[in-house]
């Protein structure tokens, strides 16, 4: 059997070791590595060479109370180069293979950083670093060295060639009956290959010639750059490796000797050690790319454009490796090499950005400087907004939930009586936590009243059919799925109907730090929202709110804190599957996930399908809600209603169609005869049931071409064909709507 010329060097690994038998020190005893010419270290420390290209169990947990694992190992060599050819770790049902510079978990390659299921994968410097919460660290330089950093916890309950970790050498390779160690007999026992896998063992050592090199390993290991080595590490047993390194490399280059070198210095840097830079052009020369610098001992968690302070967290040893020189950080955004930080670009929705250039958002400006985003808030609107009947977003952008039971202002003016903004909110179903916004009220100066409800809108209690102009207003139905209302005193509240009512209310810039409500105050001052008629800021929502009802025989509502999704496993079940699409990636809305965050969305979801009778209703609200914020952030999301709540745009009256962006602008027959005042209101793209393109709404809300449609003059209505009699005018079919006078 090829592995006997293994024993006289594992004699005498054995016989180095005999003094230190017992516990290693907490420094070294914990890792098992192995290297260059088949060479490995257990996590006891015997030293010993296995020359195959077999599969190998490395180490598994055999006893014990914890999860599974296992790491199992191939070597093999590339034009008498020696290699780690694959990797393989299984972890709590993960598995994890390496090879051929590529990352690939359960058969699927993946690219780093990875992270999944108590699992990390990350590149630090020229190593891939693996990092199981369960307890082990795996390093990997992508050619022939890789070592296992084990938990403590795991003493005595390990096998494989790193052994059982117990603090003892030599015990794990004594065959029973035996009493000598039998490296044939270990090699044996933790050789996988018993599924005809292709692999060969190295010709004995005892057929080489070899010179005697002790001299020349001493030398070589004794340099000063070392001489933080010599008493954390036993520097013997790396000293003859050095020579077996030599004895068996078939290359005349002085290359023979780097690979345990470079070993010693990483398992020096490991135990506390600090070596030196001793690599040269002539000894072991390395190269890196782009600007930046070689060095043996460096800080293992580098600063980066993304993270410039890393290295002030790290904890890992220092690694071998290429670094930024002193003074700069590595452009991890560009990949350009190292920079200045001033120098360093930025990143947003997939692109970078260079020092000085922006990017806007609602209201926002965001500036590259010093690698970081810089934010300025620009002069805007504020949007308050009431949705699934409890949760509340102020001008400011404080969010609470209310379970109301009242009549309630939602804004209206410090000073001045232009307007008053109400909202009633009352309970609608069995629980005491689901409420409902059932209308919404605008009182205007002369005390002028229009009441929204989801039958309609109601002039001074008139019902009046949309679009409506009067007394600087204007009223209108974008789609069937919302109302706009439209002041001339710098307020526009939406209100949406469809599946349940919600409210979205806009004041100018004009009343900012001049309001007073739910809505808040809206002096881009979040923390003073809270805030009631004396000037008191309440430190709850509910004592806030109950400030805030306009009817005095009210009670006040009391806190509530339970989690509703408690109380039923199936809506629970129910609303994890639909409101989890909303922060999927990728999925239906991930398009809109780096403007606006979902987490809160998908929050308020589950709470709404857990809380109502109809939870398909109240999570279709939730998740309109996001499509809406969406909207306003410029994100208009499209076929989102084929996966997820679509049985609504199935009910669109016979003559209307469903769009995701709906308008009604230019689509009335009153708009063929006369300015159309929906044209002039700008508000955030809305979805819902209209007029196709080409067809027009007429007074009996049917969508009809436009030679179908009757003339407007004034507040007269004339059929096509009809005339007006003060005038010699005809409403005529072929100028489609249009009233063609001729004076008389």
């Amino acid at each position: 059997m090829a592995l006997r010329w293994m024993k006289p060097w594992l004699v005498l690994c054995f016989g180095l070791y005999a003094a230190q038998k017992g516990v290693l020190s907490s420094d070294s005893g914990h890792v098992c590595s192995t290297w260059g010419y088949y060479h490995f270290k257990t996590f006891d420390g015997d030293f010993f060479q296995l020359p195959s290209s077999c599969n190998y169990v490395l180490t598994s947990l055999c006893k014990g109370d914890y999860e599974e694992f296992y790491i199992q190992l191939q070597r093999g060599e590339v034009n008498d180069h020696p290699i780690i050819k694959k990797v393989t770790i299984k972890l709590e049902g993960t598995l994890v293979e390496l090879s051929n510079n590529s990352v690939s978990v359960d058969e699927k390659r993946v690219t780093i950083p990875f992270s999944q299921s108590g699992l990390l994968i990350v590149k630090a410097q020229s190593y891939i670093k693996i990092t199981a919460k369960l307890g082990f660290v795996v390093m990997w330089n992508e050619d022939d060295a890789l070592w296992v950093e084990m938990n403590t916890k795991f003493r005595n309950q390990t096998c494989g060639l790193c052994g059982d970790f117990n603090g003892v050498q030599t015990n794990e390779m004594v065959p029973e009956n035996d009493n000598r160690p039998n490296l044939e007999f270990y090699g044996k026992k933790w050789n996988t290959d018993s599924f005809k896998e292709t692999c060969k063992e190295n010709s004995p050592l005892s057929q080489l010639k070899c010179e005697n090199q002790t001299g020349q390993c001493e030398h070589l290991l004794s340099d000063p750059a070392f001489n933080s080595c010599k008493d954390v590490i036993d520097t013997k047993s790396f000293i003859k490796a050095c020579e077996m390194d030599l004895c068996y490399c078939t290359s005349r280059n002085v290359s023979c000797q780097c690979l345990t070198m470079s070993e010693y210095s990483r398992q020096c840097a490991h135990t506390g050690g600090k070596p030196q830079n001793w690599k040269t052009a002539e000894l072991c020369p390395k190269k890196c790319p782009l600007n930046l610098e070689y060095q043996e001992c460096g800080n293992a968690c580098t600063d980066t454009c993304s993270n410039q302070h890393r290295r002030n967290l790290c904890e890992d040893h220092c690694i071998d490796g290429c670094f930024c020189p002193a003074g700069t950080v590595y452009d991890d955004i560009t990949q350009h090499g190292c920079v200045p930080v001033n120098l360093c670009s930025c990143f947003h929705n997939g692109k970078s950005y260079s020092p000085g250039e922006s990017y806007s958002r609602t209201c926002q400006k965001f500036t590259c400087a010093n690698g970081k985003w810089s934010r300025e808030y620009l002069d805007c609107p504020g949007t308050c907004s009431i949705k699934g009947g409890s949760h509340i977003t102020t001008y400011d952008g404080k969010d609470y939930t209310f379970h109301g039971d009242c009549s309630y202002v939602l804004s209206k003016q410090t000073k001045g009586q232009d307007f008053t903004v109400l909202g009633d909110i009352v309970k609608c179903g069995k629980s005491n936590i689901e409420t409902c916004l059932k209308s919404v009220t605008l009182v205007t100066q002369g005390d002028m009243t229009v009441l929204i409800e989801e039958s309609g809108v109601f002039v001074n209690k008139v019902f009046s059919p949309m679009p409506l102009w009067i007394a600087n207003l204007t009223i209108f139905k974008p789609s069937t799925f919302y109302i706009v209302v439209q002041t001339n005193y710098g307020l526009r509240f939406k209100v949406q109907l469809v599946p349940l009512m919600q409210v979205y209310i806009t004041a100018d810039v004009s009343h900012k730090g001049k309001m007073k409500g739910l809505c808040g105050d809206f002096n881009d001052v979040e923390a003073d929202d809270f805030k009631i008629i004396h000037g008191m800021i309440e430190g709850t929502a509910v004592t806030f709110a109950n400030t805030w009802k306009t009817e005095t025989s009210c009670p006040d509502v009391t806190n509530v804190f339970h989690n509703p999704c408690t109380m039923s496993s199936e809506k629970e079940k129910y609303a994890k599957h639909w409101c989890s699409m909303l922060s999927k990636k990728p999925g239906i809305f991930s398009e809109c996930h780096s403007q606006v965050n979902p987490e809160s969305y998908e929050e308020y979801c589950m709470y709404d399908s857990c809380t109502c009778e109809k939870s398909e209703d109240c999570m279709c609200a939730a998740v309109s809600s996001y499509v809406h914020a969406c909207a306003a952030a410029g994100v208009i999301l499209q076929g989102w209603r084929n996966t997820t709540c679509g049985g609504y745009t199935s009910h669109c009256p016979g003559t209307m169609v469903y769009d995701y962006s709906m308008t009604s602008c230019g689509r009335t027959c009153r708009s063929l005869s006369q300015t159309d005042a929906a044209c002039e209101v700008d508000f955030v793209p809305v979805d819902g049931c209209g007029c196709a393109e080409g067809t027009y709404l007429n007074e009996k809300g049917k969508c009809v071409p436009a030679s179908e449609c009757p003339c407007y003059y004034r507040e007269k209505t004339l059929s096509p064909g009809q005339r007006l009699s003060t005038y010699e005018a005809t409403c005529m079919q072929q100028t489609k709507g249009v009233l063609q006078l001729h004076k008389v």
